[in-house]
């Protein structure tokens, strides 16, 4: 007779923090494997040593729809069978409630179904062979697709006269799930959403319309609505134009058309040049108010904050009523941001944070001021990402959600969803932590599946992969970054991903027992460098291909490619291990002056890094293993005197201890 026991085993490396704090979301659906061991009757009572199967590898969750996810995983050599499992909170049993699938599972797929929408699931996959059930495969997460919901109103519309018959229009580009755009028009203010108004519909792939066929010299005011699957926005702010008189534009308009297209064309410095020429020459224009907002914005994508600040004051000081007034102050907030991310950035946290203070009273004016502006949605998202900035993150969190629940459909509310996400990823990582990296991955999952059309889609596939990395679940980590390389092979964090997965690789080359080599390890820092040769993180990669000869004992190599950083990189943020790195590996060689000069370079190179007390320590230590004594004694002594916090200082002051003895206990005889 057979017996059969299930044991539910948590075997995933994660830190003991993790461990303490094991708290998700409701409706998560968190799947555990169970073991199967087989167990013959009779006095042996085992199954002869057999070895249980391994786990699924490679797993992948994707959702299709708002109620169905796709699993697919590896096959395992062997395996008759797979099971899925399931449950809606965390720490879920192998009872067979807890099982998806009701019949063996005899491909290397499975569809969830009988879901509901931007629900989040987590799922493992086991497997079953003759001699049992697999333990679990790594954990993967999706969240299925979000209903369609009408489309917030356009917003940053502008009309602009281009002659006697022609007005152009454009608008900000489309929000998620946007299929196109209708544009109205009547000659009268207060233009009506309907039939008689319209004048044509535009594909989602063009925020812009030129007007054409239209009266010289006459007014004319204009609305645009968003449309997708769900119906039609309701209209935008209405902008109004007026024709040029017959026989072509005025000088005035043309210069500051010329200033437009400059802006519409991404060529700020053009355009900025030209508003601040146009506002010179046309002190009286009725446009004057115009230019200086669209010179605010040209400054501030040419990261001149204080100039784009000058130029907004101009809006709100001379033209209050002016229909950018409400955006210029929202910029002159967003410059204000950017002024005290710098002073942030340079550890200026004290004055950073008055000017975080300054932004955040810029948004609040805003939405006091304006309340009907259609800019609301925009300055709660930049409050929260002030704070976001300013790492205040249990204050961040209130504000996201706030713009998710008011504004669904809103411009900036997948950038919420992802700086959620972001904010619960760095609460993970928090010590205590107050997340977990698994609540992370359900809001970044969140994101790909509500937003799949967001330029921050490959950074949230990207961060999903981070949160394994960061949890030690170097495996996962690896199937994750490669998502990022194969879906966005352009994308703006490719190299970042490149990156962590050679580091995962890395982490992997060093386990007991290793799953990867050395050598894999530096094909893939190698492929970072030859794929992303102007990345920040090529000198890191470099110091890595030089670390991993060091951890394979090839000292003389490594002393080659670390020597490369110094070399090529020498402004890398790795340079400093680089350094103490060559100092290690001379010394490991027994080349006890070379080693000194390393550790002294360390020193006085990079004062503020954190590797100095222990290039001293490892200075000092030379002595000890060329058994000079009497410098040992006062190398150690200055150590200590200089790093009196160092981890070293204990072990430093047995050397000591022991070197003022006579004879020395512990020491070898001394030359």
């Amino acid at each position: 007779m057979v017996r059969q026991q299930n044991f539910s085993i948590n075997h995933i490396h994660l830190p003991l923090r993790e461990l303490a704090r094991n708290k998700l979301n409701k409706g998560i659906f968190l799947i555990l494997l169970t073991v199967t061991t087989l167990f013959g009757c009779g006095g042996g009572g085992g199954a002869g040593g057999s070895a249980a199967p391994a786990a699924p590898i490679a797993v992948t969750a994707t959702a299709v729809n708002t109620s169905q996810i796709n699993l697919s995983w590896t096959g395992v050599s062997g395996a008759t069978s797979y099971n899925v499992y399931g449950s809606p909170s965390v720490g879920v049993t192998t009872l067979p409630t807890d099982k998806l699938n009701t019949a063996a599972i005899t491909t290397t797929s499975y569809s969830h179904t009988g879901l509901t929408a931007l629900a989040t699931y987590f799922y493992k996959v086991t497997a079953v062979t003759a001699m049992g059930e697999s333990l679990g495969s790594p954990e993967v997460t999706a969240t299925t697709l979000a209903n369609a919901v009408i489309s917030a109103a356009p917003t940053g519309v502008v009309a602009i006269a281009a002659g006697a018959t022609q007005i152009n229009l454009s608008w900000a580009a489309a929000i998620t799930g946007t299929t196109g755009y209708n544009v109205y028009r009547s000659a009268a203010a207060g233009v009506l959403i309907d039939a008689a108004n319209k004048v044509t519909t535009i594909p989602v792939t063009t925020n812009s319309y030129n007007d054409t066929g239209l009266t010289a010299s006459t007014p004319y005011y204009y609305k645009i609505t968003a449309i997708n699957t769900a119906g039609e926005s309701v209209g935008s702010a209405e902008v109004t134009a007026t024709t040029s008189a017959a026989g072509g534009i005025s000088a005035e308009q043309s210069a500051f058309n010329a200033g437009y297209d400059a802006y519409t064309a991404k060529n700020y410095l053009g355009a900025g040049n030209e508003f601040a020429s146009f506002v010179i020459t046309y002190p009286s224009s009725s446009l004057r108010d115009s230019a200086y907002y669209f010179l605010g914005r040209s400054r501030y994508y040419l990261n001149d904050f204080s100039g784009a600040i000058v130029a907004f004051d101009q809006v709100l000081v001379n033209y209050p009523a002016n229909s950018f007034a409400d955006a210029s102050l929202l910029w002159k907030g967003k410059s204000l941001q950017q002024q005290a991310n710098l002073q942030f950035s340079a550890g200026n946290i004290v004055g950073a944070a008055t000017v975080f203070t300054d932004a955040r009273t810029a948004y609040q004016s805003v939405i006091s001021s304006y309340p009907s502006t259609t800019l609301l949605p925009d300055c709660r998202y930049q409050i929260g990402l002030s704070y976001y900035d300013e790492k205040r993150y249990a204050e961040t969190l209130p504000i996201f959600q706030l713009v998710l629940t008011s504004y669904p459909t809103s411009s900036v509310a997948d950038s919420a969803q992802y700086y959620l996400a972001r904010t619960i990823h760095a609460l993970a990582q928090a010590v205590p932590p107050t997340y977990t990296f698994a609540q992370a991955r359900a809001e970044y999952a969140k994101f790909i599946a509500t937003y799949p059309t967001s330029l921050l889609i490959d950074n949230a596939q990207y961060q999903i992969g981070k949160t394994y990395y960061d949890e030690l679940n170097y495996v996962t980590a690896i199937v994750e970054f490669n998502k990022v390389l194969t879906m966005y092979p352009a994308s703006t964090v490719a190299d970042s991903a490149q990156y962590y997965l050679a580091r995962s690789m890395n982490e992997l080359a060093q386990s007991v027992p290793p799953s990867y080599t050395f050598t894999q390890t530096r094909a893939e820092y190698t492929k970072l460098m030859m794929n992303y040769p102007t990345s920040l993180l090529v000198g890191n990669a470099q110091y890595r291909i030089g670390k991993t000869y060091y951890d394979e004992l090839n000292y003389v190599t490594a002393i080659v490619e670390l020597g490369k950083v110094l070399l090529n990189y020498p402004t890398s943020t790795s340079a400093d291990n680089a350094q103490y790195y060559i100092g290690r590996s001379f010394h490991k060689q027994l080349n006890y002056p070379s080693a000194r000069a390393a550790y002294s370079l360390v020193i006085t190179n990079y004062p503020a890094s954190t590797l100095v007390d222990n290039a001293a320590y490892h200075s000092a230590l030379t002595y000890h293993d060329s058994t000079q004594c009497t410098l040992e004694l006062s190398a150690m002594q200055a150590f200590v005197a200089a790093y009196p916090i160092s981890m070293f200082v204990a072990t430093a002051n047995t050397h000591i201890s022991d070197l003022m003895l006579v004879p020395h206990v512990t020491h070898a005889p001394c030359i």
